[in-house]
């Protein structure tokens, strides 16, 4: 069964050529007009919108949105955007952009997937060999543009099943905003600024605070994923979970949790362990972690996890695109009211 979320990010645009941080308002015509202007520009390069229904309307290659952004530098204006079918590679479709409140608001969807994760599709009609191909999901994403000068934007993600392409969206937009470069620069030897979006996962101090100070349940599970001291040989794989929480361990969560970053990679898998096992020992084990249920949601907590940073559960069904910007707008008015939805 999937699991549904999102994550946000604050971000910045960076320009390329010459290559320098911008702020929002400084990109000639503005950014949110960039973003129109090179949503269509996807839109050409790869045939049309992509079919929301059964039927396959695109003939085109997907974008290639694995490569480095030194990668995305060096596309020349005589070279396509699109992937070659190589195995592996993370491609993308895009999807008509949508502005609102003036374009303090930008709504985008897109299709993600690897080539190469799946060998085929099975099903009651027959099977279809995906050799070459990239099974793919729909993501949602919403921007919300900066208020005054210095502010950056906050960029919501959709997540699915944990997997949040955030990387994929900013390349696919850096693709077209490189493109459009590439086509109006005036001769040979000029070539025009580009764009491209990046920034990290915000902090959420509220979020936070319910999970330390009101957790409702949490599940401490550490594993040993079958290798060996050398790395050699397989061994036996096994793992420990603890789901019913004394009153006492779930003190003993809530210090963990307290700690800082620092603090709690120097204590390592024994301070998981700690948490039900005070007296126990980690060593057997590689790989360790904590999922809390607090009022606001799940997250789930590596020693070396930025506990301030999660990814926000929408549930186990996809949101219709009403409820889905719903969420996101409760989520935004409260890391900060000043965003214009």
């Amino acid at each position: 069964m999937a699991r549904f979320g999102f994550k946000v990010f604050r971000m910045r645009v960076k320009q390329y050529e010459p290559n320098r941080y911008r702020r929002w308002a400084d990109v000639p015509g503005g950014f949110s007009k960039h973003l129109k202007d090179l949503s269509a520009q996807l839109l050409v390069e790869q045939g049309g919108e992509p079919s929301t229904g059964s039927g396959v309307t695109l003939t085109s290659e997907p974008f290639a949105v694995g490569a480095s952004l030194f990668d995305i530098d060096q596309v020349g204006p005589e070279q396509s955007l699109v992937s070659s079918k190589a195995e592996n590679r993370q491609v993308a479709r895009w999807f008509p952009l949508k502005s609102h409140s003036g374009g303090r608001r930008i709504s985008m969807k897109f299709l993600a997937g690897t080539q190469g994760d799946f060998d085929r599709a099975i099903g009651a009609g027959g099977d279809l060999l995906l050799a070459g191909l990239a099974a793919s999901r729909p993501y949602r994403a919403e921007l919300l543009t900066p208020g005054t000068p210095d502010q950056r934007a906050l960029l919501a993600v959709e997540s699915i099943s944990g997997y949040c392409p955030k990387l994929s969206l900013t390349k696919l937009l850096a693709l077209g905003s490189k493109r459009l470069a590439q086509q109006a620069k005036d001769s040979e030897d000029e070539v025009k600024a580009w764009y491209h979006l990046s920034g990290n996962q915000v902090t959420d101090p509220g979020f936070l605070a319910d999970i330390i100070h009101n957790p409702e349940s949490a599940t401490v599970v550490l594993k040993h994923d079958g290798t060996t001291g050398s790395g050699e040989k397989p061994g036996a794989k096994f793992r420990a979970q603890w789901s019913t929480l004394t009153v006492e361990q779930m003190n003993s969560l809530q210090y963990w949790l307290g700690l800082t970053v620092s603090e709690r990679k120097a204590r390592s898998l024994n301070g998981i362990l700690e948490i039900v096992e005070p007296e126990g020992s980690a060593s057997g084990y590689d790989e360790g972690y904590v999922s809390v249920q607090a009022d606001r949601g799940r997250t789930k907590i590596y020693p070396d996890s930025d506990v301030d940073k999660f990814e926000y559960p929408l549930g186990s069904a996809r949101l219709s695109d009403g409820a889905w910007r719903n969420a996101v707008r409760e989520r935004i008015e409260l890391l900060d009211e000043s965003y214009v939805w």
